[in-house]
């Protein structure tokens, strides 16, 4: 029953008890001052029960919401606390210590998810717990903020984070043995609290951000320090999420192609359709600033059917003039591919313009299907049968390649450039391009090698009979009109597959 209520019934119980009272008096016919004074002792005694339900309903909830923080401010499996104690936790620690010796520093354990998948949950979250105890006895204001990310003070030096990755390697070696300390591995973001006057909110996010480029760095227990360079780029990263739909209304995001190079023949194969921004209000903003961060908003869906709509009426006009019809790529990111009305709008558009499907591929990267296998795998069947053909991207940076080619009805594949940039020195390389691109001929797949930037890895891939080449060497990323100009008018009409 809520307070209001009670104090409702309370009150109600009072005015009849004064009433019945009066009743009373009055039946027995006392005097006026005994009725009254009777009738008052009344209502005083049912105020003062009143005040007391009251007071004892007050001293309850208290004692439930403090039952309640407590509960919630708790991390149940590792006993830490969470963010709602941490921002208690640093305002009492530093109202007796100097701010400018510390920093908040945000732990994330490398590729968690594979580490689940590999041992097994319960191991996942045994690990979790080691941790836990390691930064609840060395650390100061130790949190599990969510999943395998923790927070905690410790004075500002790239020194403790070499501290600590010792002390947790030595206890994970310890409690669950050495063959998982082999595949664990930590990033860091570090945000110095400086004199500690913004928002811990704010703070949070800072540290946050400098934990996002600790991530793209390769290198193991990598870290990265808030600073003047990152604060410029969270503020870039805000200014594009405030003029994202603007941009997308005033047409400023535009299609770009870069073309590939038919090894057989020497000329145009096609090309990939990427999109490029020029903004009113930043600038020239280049796609490694927009795209990951579109990725995560949801706002990549838009942007990728803006393009592959550009595809569209840019082959529909090639047809409609008589020009030369090449097969163009187009990515879809894994974001949108998932997206619940994805093949719907899809089917729409392809219902719209009057264009071969054939004539476009839809790219798809080989991570797309890590984080929903099922949902993925569907989608291509089902983009398949609509007439579209199917372009792997950054084939051979997945953990299941084969299985990939096994399952998934692939038309070409598009071998990660890593595997190119690394061929100029390692035989290995070599010889891994060299048996993939046999491998696709024995399965009727097409191979395009990115990232060609020298001749001599033109040289290379035409000697072992790869299909297309991709690259700086044979052509940079152009406008349309350039490309049309260059590679697609012609007199004829041709379909290259």
């Amino acid at each position: 029953m809520s307070r209001i209520k009670r104090v409702l019934y309370a009150i109600v119980l009072i005015i009849f008890t004064a009433l019945v009272v009066s009743y009373v008096a009055v039946s027995a016919e006392p005097t006026l001052a005994q009725s009254f004074a009777i009738t008052m002792s009344v209502i005083l005694f049912a105020f003062f029960m009143l005040c007391l339900i009251i007071a004892l309903d007050i001293v309850n909830d208290r004692e439930k919401t403090r039952e309640l923080d407590k509960a919630t401010a708790r991390d149940p499996l590792t006993g830490l606390g969470n963010d709602s104690s941490m921002e208690r936790g640093i305002s009492a620690f530093l109202t007796k210590n100097r701010p400018s010796r510390y920093s908040l520093v945000c732990l994330d354990i490398a590729e968690f998810h594979r580490f689940n998948v590999m041992f097994g949950y319960a191991a996942g979250d045994y690990l979790l717990k080691i941790i836990a105890d390691v930064l609840r006895a060395d650390y100061r204001c130790a949190v599990r903020s969510f999943g395998d990310v923790f927070l905690f003070l410790d004075e500002t030096s790239s020194v403790m984070i070499e501290g600590l990755k010792y002390k947790l390697y030595d206890a994970i070696e310890s409690d669950l043995g050495r063959q998982y300390v082999q595949v664990i591995s930590f990033k860091f973001g570090v945000c110095p609290l400086g004199d500690f006057c913004k928002p811990y909110r704010l703070i949070r996010d800072n540290v946050m951000f400098a934990l996002k480029y600790a991530k793209k760095n390769p290198k193991q227990n990598a870290f990265a320090f808030y600073n003047s360079e990152l604060q410029k780029e969270s503020v870039l990263q805000k200014d594009i999420e405030m003029n994202m739909l603007h941009a997308l209304s005033k047409e400023e995001f535009q299609l770009y192609i870069q073309p590939k190079c038919n090894l057989l023949t020497g000329e145009c194969g096609g090309g990939e359709a990427l999109v490029r921004w020029s903004s009113d209000q930043l600038g020239f903003v280049t796609p490694n600033k927009f795209i990951p961060l579109f990725e995560k908003n949801g706002f990549i869906v838009e942007i990728d059917f803006f393009i592959l709509t550009s595809v569209f009426n840019m082959i529909e006009t090639h047809i409609a003039r008589g020009m030369r019809l090449l097969p163009i790529s187009v990515n879809q990111s894994k974001i949108t591919i998932s997206f619940p009305n994805y093949l719907e709008r899809l089917r729409n558009l392809a219902k719209k313009y009057h264009v071969p499907l054939s004539l476009i591929s839809i790219e798809i990267t080989e991570s797309a299907m890590e984080a929903n296998y099922e949902t993925v795998v569907s989608a291509i069947y089902e983009i398949r049968e609509m007439g579209f053909r199917i372009d792997m991207d950054d084939f051979g940076s997945g953990y299941s390649s084969l299985n990939t080619l096994r399952e998934i009805p692939v038309d070409t594949l598009k071998i990660d450039r890593e595997f190119l940039n690394e061929a100029d020195t390692s035989e290995r390389s070599k010889a891994i391009i060299k048996n993939i691109i046999n491998l696709s001929k024995d399965l009727g797949i097409s191979v395009v090698c990115e990232g060609v930037e020298t001749g001599v890895q033109y040289d290379f891939l035409r000697s072992i009979s790869c299909d297309y080449a991709q690259g700086y060497y044979y052509a940079r990323p152009m406008t349309t009109n350039d490309y049309e100009n260059r590679f697609v008018i012609d007199s004829e009409v041709e379909i290259i597959d």
